[in-house]
């Protein structure tokens, strides 16, 4: 016999993550977490060094060059990087899930974007040698690739729809 859950279903609770595409809807939030998350955490052990009153708020992205820590400078370009990727890998699970890619492929799809995102984001922050670099740039590549496999998914499933009608 099979229960039913009724009433608003939160990510938090093991239903949602049941449902198709859950993981592929989950992902866009994970996505902005690792985009702002080293920023927040580094912009706070910034200002702390600099002082409040040293905070350029009409010229943010001046306040990078006077970082003295490296790994400020890293996590403020990353963010960049992280925010400048998200509408097209955004646009591209939307277009997934509305032309309904099978939800399976695209929660997988889904994770190993967000989890070469995080390596990414590891590797561009620490990254201080030739082979962090080039893991990073595997990573950057791979979160590419996923993105286009999922526009192509949707666009081969767009021309199959068209094809049954």
């Amino acid at each position: 016999m099979q229960t039913t859950i009724s009433g608003p279903v939160f990510p938090f609770s093991l239903s949602f993550w049941r449902r198709p595409w859950a993981f592929s809807l989950a992902s866009l939030g994970a996505c902005v977490g690792l985009a702002w998350g080293p920023v927040f955490l580094y912009r706070r052990k910034f200002m702390r060094r600099l002082g409040q009153h040293s905070w350029d708020e009409i010229e943010p992205r001046s306040n990078i060059y006077r970082a003295e820590d490296e790994e400020h400078k890293e996590a403020v370009l990353s963010y960049m990087r992280g925010v400048e990727s998200y509408p097209v890998y955004a646009s591209a699970i939307l277009l997934a899930i509305i032309t309904r890619v099978e939800a399976r492929v695209a929660d997988r799809l889904a994770l190993a974007y967000v989890l070469l995102r995080l390596l990414y984001t590891i590797f561009y922050i620490y990254g201080s040698n030739i082979v962090l670099a080039k893991l990073r740039t595997f990573a950057w590549t791979g979160s590419w690739i996923i993105t286009f496999a999922l526009y192509w998914k949707s666009l081969r499933r767009v021309h199959f729809l068209e094809q049954s009608l």
